[in-house]
């Protein structure tokens, strides 16, 4: 596997955190929300600093951070390609909750 330099690993896992989001039905704005109540808060970071990691990258000192909170593995958000989506997944964790919940409103629309 390569070496990467931090700013490369910064804007990778920000495209796998996009691809994330999409996958939960997010927009930048609630995903903002959302990392800032889980990640800014308890760290004393603020809203404005989650922000602009989707300007510049998730900083990899965060890619833990999101890991742990959304219960993917961090060498997936940050870019080894060992590892695929799916085994990175863990069933606990905010990502699996939010999927699930979209899910099942996109099985209630379809419904209708």
């Amino acid at each position: 596997m390569a070496v990467k330099a931090s700013d490369e690993i910064s804007k990778v896992a920000l495209v796998r955190f996009l691809e994330l989001m999409a996958d939960m039905g997010w927009d930048e704005d609630y995903a903002v929300d959302q990392l800032y109540e889980e990640i800014g808060q308890p760290l004393e970071h603020s809203k404005k600093m989650i922000g602009q990691w989707f300007a510049r990258g998730i900083p990899p000192g965060h890619i833990f951070n999101i890991s742990t909170v959304f219960g993917i593995d961090a060498g997936w958000l940050a870019g080894q390609s060992h590892l695929d989506k799916a085994k990175a997944i863990r069933p606990s964790g905010l990502y699996a909750r939010e999927v699930g919940r979209e899910n099942r409103q996109r099985t209630a629309r379809g419904r209708r």
